[in-house]
């Protein structure tokens, strides 16, 4: 882009300009200056820095490109999706920064593409109206010391100018100082990294710094007026951290992490991009129990930020002067702990610019922009501790905000005392309505006991609001949960818009009560009356003999006709006496459909034997910088037995932190994030466990241990430091402590293994952990073993490790294997395709701007089609152990989904598959995936449930002693499926038990499965974010049990759901509701769904569901039905249900419907 120069020699000047020396900053070499405004103060040139999209720009960077490049159409649950002709708003942003003692004279005028000079906006930090002269196309105005100002030319933020307008330094470090590192471009990272000097100064210039740069105690990090650093800092979160306690980082330097896209959900232009929560533009500590107290941000510029620009949760901390411009949507501004202050301020950003999660914090004087919807004050979503005395005052808000001001809960703590007041707000958007206060205490699938949560005590006052279009009115809104989780004691007061009193309209509903808003007091809010879902499709004419108009196909029950009928799974499930008395009749599903499988054989390998007896292993640790896995800040875990005389031994807890590049799960971002902690070792026979917390965890009040049935009750200690109990057997246990349910313990308690291939043996390959078997070299000796087995320690495998047929891979209990494994047939050995390169399906991406810039080379990838990129089908293999496999080698790439986002990925057309206890974490995409038959998943732990496209099991037909984390689907009903034992924890998107989501092909039946012995924690809070659930409480996108059909597709005119057993089956939290039995798909293609023959045997729910159950065709089908559905001994609450409109209630009149509630008694 060329730009052109405007002259603004001859302008006569408005106002007098003091003639104090004035020290403008300046750029390195590298660093473009801005296309749109030319810039002077006080008659000398001024550089114009900016952040914009790539094509504003005359270098490319990755994180300034932020297209969409997905499909150009896709339909996504009956919705058209057209991202190719969705258009994108986007802003660019300019900057002049400067310093003097006094005062300053501004000249300006535009480059390329010259605005209208009309409806100008100037104002400072404070709001007020800055006075300027306009001659021809040059504004000029004087600017005093100490301020920022923002220029907007027509209404249009999308390109806007700052001024910041700075005080002389008074604390730069002295460069000759014996403790200060000088840091010239080009001087190594290690040099300054490693070196025991407690200040760091970064001169002019431009500094490849790199990412997460580790922070340490009392470290002093100083940038230059001039110094433009491309990287990020890191408080490190490892459970062994110092910390970044008294970290002061300065100046009036440049922080950019400008080569990292940060954009949510799959990575659609192949860049590189931080994948951990802490890869923020600053990390300061606090959220995983690093010491982040006494910490000072100050004066430095912070542009293309990874993800939050500054993230903390320590106390004491200042954040002053700091100017964010975020470029990426998505994320936020400053986030602080307690009694912390943030003041003085610039933050440039679409969504929560200022939030806290400590008490005793202050907000003042800061000036907030923002492009479109976002909320500038915000405090949420999932806050565990009472949260208190908040003030944000004396700042200002330009930007067409969604709410200005936010407050949300879905979690356990008690905000109050929150102060709102003298706040400038310049409206820019055209809604007729604008939400100035939004309050919010959403449904908690956690909340028990004492473990609520409220808001009360939130004064909103002297807000005055310009609107720079047409004055809209200005709502505020509240809602409570219920009468211990409420929102109480508000007042919004003296609110102008224009200069004019404010129409307020206020909506206050259910257990919102004691709100004030202007001169009316609602006592009480109401419940809004609930809605069904609107879903408007064509109505289908009903047909005289639906049985022969739909007839049913059903190759399964047609199959095993003569032996069993259409109801398999009925027979095996519930056998009559004569079966039972049969030695010939399978005790199992996968018995009957003959899917036993084996796996690759052992036979003339010498094996080890667990012993016989009781017995109890433990692992040894795995500690390598390289792992994603932390280990735990929170706990340390101990076992002992006695039966065997097993003295109390250390077993390691690792850590998996949430990823802020989270779809699906809108309550997550802004921090804290999940984390999940785990525990493996193996046993026999009865044990005793104790879980002390270290030192830098907070002390025990409770835990809650689960599955609740096994009746575990724990032993505390008087120190209130750790906690005990007995585990009888193997089980995989979750632990609540202290009602932190973002920081569980699982301890997986494994069952025996079978015999375990001896590494001494000739036929087993070893690999140690500094052999390198990313090479197709290497990778080619593979084949001729058949066993391969990790020694103890961290591997890098990279991508598509092979597995070949009749090879067992073995990971024992103390071995990291970070990477993805891929099915290969022998005959492939050679291909490159799972060596070095990566394989994707989609032959676009090479025209990504990525592999144009460099950033992606174009020969570390392979095409290869879907009929090829399997690389043929195997057989008799095994996958198998008590180690960790981590996926964390993958990202989510758009075009590459059916091949490395799976952690392990098997050809269907093979057979005979065994996984068996391994532990997965890591993963970006879905579980391992193999629906070959025979093929058998068992005692496997599947974590890292922070995407929301990660199901949780794909694996086989029969399923053992499972236990997951998802964020999607957990299961699908597929036809033979047979759990047996399955403990699931549902993030908030999806279900667990999903039984389809597309109805089979024309007369086809799905079903013939049985789910029994399930444990499930349902974690879905009900919607994106905190909202209001009575108003839509029957959204047919919900539910325990889910037959929600909601995909309406060529060539499933009708088909047919049926001969499904669940049985066994409890709900540890509140489920919303626990049955939704009512399809959602459009009638284009479907028009007829049939549902028969399901049964619910023993389905316990103690802490109850949120509303009625749901159960019904579709309105538009009237030849839609439901019959034959038994629900057994329910239990909810503490109630065992006996009718059905106890629990239920129907849609579409209840046409075609039969559901039976029987019980025992």
């Amino acid at each position: 882009m060329k730009n052109i120069i405007l002259s603004l020699t001859g302008v006569v000047l408005f106002g007098v300009s003091t003639q104090a020396a004035v020290k403008i900053y300046s750029a390195p070499e590298g660093v473009d200056r801005s296309a749109d405004f030319a810039v002077t103060v006080d008659g000398k040139d001024a550089f114009v820095f900016y952040v914009a999209g790539n094509e504003l720009r005359e270098k490319y960077l990755p994180g300034a490109d932020y297209e969409f490049r997905g499909e150009k159409k896709v339909i996504v649950r009956n919705v058209v999706h057209d991202p190719g002709n969705k258009v994108i708003r986007k802003a660019r942003e300019s900057w002049v920064s400067f310093e003097t003692d006094s005062s300053a004279l501004i000249r300006l005028g535009q480059l390329t593409d010259p605005l209208p000079l009309k409806d100008v906006l100037l104002i400072d930090e404070l709001g007020h109206a800055v006075e300027y002269k306009m001659m021809g196309k040059t504004i000029s105005f004087t600017v005093a010391a100490g301020h920022k100002y923002v220029l907007v030319l027509n209404n249009d933020l999308s390109r806007r100018l700052t001024i910041f307008a700075e005080t002389p330094e008074t604390d730069v470090p002295d460069i000759k100082a014996a403790d200060t590192f000088l840091i010239r471009p080009g001087t190594p990272r290690a040099d300054y990294e490693n070196t025991a000097k407690k200040t760091l100064y970064f001169a002019p210039g431009l500094h490849e710094m790199g990412d997460q740069f580790p922070l340490k105690p009392g470290l002093q990090i100083y940038l230059a007026p001039g110094a433009y650093v491309r990287g990020f800092f890191t408080c490190p979160p490892d459970a062994d951290t110092a910390g970044a306690s008294g970290v002061k980082i300065f100046g009036r330097g440049i922080l950019s992490s400008e080569y990292n896209q940060i954009t949510n959900g799959p990575n659609n232009n192949f860049l590189p991009r931080p994948l951990r929560f802490w890869s923020n533009s600053i990390y300061l500590g606090g959220f995983n129990r690093e010491p982040a107290d006494n910490q000072i941000v100050q004066g430095i510029t912070i542009i293309y930020p990874t993800q939050q620009p500054i993230m903390g949760n320590g106390t004491k901390t200042l954040i002053e002067n700091v100017k964010v411009i975020n470029f990426e949507k998505g994320f936020g501004g400053i986030c602080v702990g307690s009694q912390s202050t943030v003041k003085d301020c610039y933050v440039s950003t679409d969504v929560r610019a200022l939030t806290t999660f400590g008490s005793d914090t202050t907000f003042s004087r800061n000036l907030i922009i923002g492009f479109e919807g976002g909320t500038p004050f915000f405090m949420g979503s999932r806050i565990l501790d009472d949260l208190k005395n908040i003030t944000f005052e004396d700042s200002t808000v330009v930007g067409d905000w969604d709410d200005l001001i936010a407050l949300k809960q879905a979690h356990f703590g008690n905000l109050s005392n929150f102060n709102f007041r003298n706040i400038k707000a310049f409206y820019t958007g055209d809604k007729p309505k604008v939400s100035l206060l939004s309050l919010g205490v959403g449904f908690s699938p956690y909340r028990r006991g004492d473990y609520q949560g409220g808001i009360s005590d939130v004064k909103v006052s002297d807000i005055k609001i310009t609107a720079l279009n047409s004055s809209p009115k200005i709502m505020v809104d509240a809602f409570g949960f219920s009468e211990q989780a409420a929102v109480r004691n508000v007042s919004v007061q003296d609110i102008t818009v224009n200069g004019e009193a404010a129409d307020l309209l206020p909506k206050i509903e259910q257990c919102a009560c004691s709100i004030t808003v202007g001169d009316k007091i609602i006592k009480e809010g109401t419940r809004p009356e609930p809605k069904d879902m609107s879903l408007k499709y064509p109505p289908v004419a009903a047909v005289n003999n639906p049985a022969k108009a739909y007839p049913r196909h059903d190759e399964d029950g047609d199959t095993y006709g003569d032996t069993y009928g259409r109801n398999i799974a009925h027979q095996i499930a519930y056998p009559s006496a004569k079966q039972k008395a049969d030695s010939a009749f399978p005790k199992s599903l996968s018995a009957a459909f003959g899917n036993n499988a084996t796996g690759a054989s052992l036979k003339g390998i010498k094996t080890v034997f667990a012993p016989k007896g009781d017995f109890l292993q433990t692992y040894a640790v795995v500690n390598d910088p390289r792992m994603h896995a932390l280990h735990s800040p929170d706990y340390e875990v101990f076992v002992a037995q006695k039966s065997s005389r097993s003295p109390e031994a250390s077993v390691p807890v690792y850590e998996n932190v949430g990823t802020m590049n989270s779809t699906g799960n809108g309550l997550s971002v802004p921090p804290p994030l999940p984390t999940e902690h785990f525990a493996n070792f193996s046993h026999r026979g009865p044990v005793e466990v104790t879980v002390r917390m270290k030192d830098r965890a907070p002390a025990v009040k409770d835990a809650l241990i689960m599955p609740s049935k096994l009746k575990i009750q724990p032993t505390y200690a008087a120190d209130g430091r750790s906690f005990s109990f007995t585990l009888p057997g193997p089980q995989y246990l979750v632990i609540i402590v202290n009602g932190d349910w973002l920081r569980p313990l699982f301890v997986f308690a494994n069952p025996p293994e079978d015999p375990v291939p001896d590494p001494r043996d000739p036929a087993v390959l070893t690999i140690k952990t500094a052999d390198d078997y990313r090479t197709l070299a290497n990778r080619k000796k593979l084949a001729d073993y058949r066993v391969i087995y990790f020694a103890p320690g961290y591997h890098d495998i990279g991508l598509f490790f092979p597995v070949f047929g009749d090879q067992t891979i073995y990971i024992p209990g103390d071995a990291y294997v970070a990477g993805t494994i891929l099915g290969i047939n022998r005959d492939n050995a050679d291909n490159s395709a799972y060596g070095t390169r990566i394989i994707t399906k989609n032959k676009d991406i090479f025209d990504y701007p990525a592999f144009k810039h460099g950033y992606q080379n174009a020969d570390d990838y392979i095409v290869m089609g879907s009929p090829e990129r399997f690389l043929g089908a195997i057989e008799n293999f095994t996958i198998r152990g008590r180690g960790i496999l981590s996926a964390e080698k993958m990202d989510w790439f758009k075009g590459q989904e059916t091949v490395p986002s799976y952690i392990i990925l098997v050809d269907r057309a093979g057979q005979n598959g065994v996984l068996e206890g391994l532990t997965f974490t890591g993963r970006h995409f879905h579980s391992a995936n193999f629906f070959g038959t025979p093929a058998l998943l068992s005692n496997v732990k599947t974590l890292y449930g922070f995407h929301g496209n990660t199901d949780a099991s794909q694996w086989g037909m029969v399923r053992r002693n499972l236990f997951s984390i998802e964020m999607d689907d957990g299961t699908y009903i597929k036809n033979g499926l047979d759990i047996d034992g399955w403990f699931a924890w549902q993030q908030n998107n999806a279900n667990v038990f999903c039984f389809t989501r597309a109805m089979p092909r024309d007369g086809n039946t799905l079903g013939h499965s049985i789910i029994r012995n399930a444990t499930v924690i349902d974690g879905r809070y009900g919607a994106a974010g905190v909202s209001n659930l009575a108003g839509t409480e029957y959204n047919p996108m919900r539910g325990g049990f889910w037959l929600g059909i909601n995909h309406d597709k060529k060539g499933a005119n009708f088909g047919y759901v049926a001969d499904i057993v669940m049985q066994n089956i409890t709900f540890e939290t509140t489920v919303n509701p626990l049955f939704q039995f009512a399809p959602m798909t459009g009638t284009r293609y479907n028009k007829m769904i049939g549902v028969e023959d399901i049964t619910f045997d023993n389905i316990q729910v103690p802490m109850g569901q949120n509303w009625k159950s749901i159960f019904g065709g579709r309105p538009q089908a009237p030849d839609d039905f439901m019959r034959g559905i038994v629900i057994k001994d329910l239990m909810i609450g503490d109630k065992k249900i006996a009718d059905f409109d106890e629990f239920a209630r129907t849609r579409s009149e209840g046409r075609n419907l039969g559901v039976k509630i029987e019980t025992n008694e």
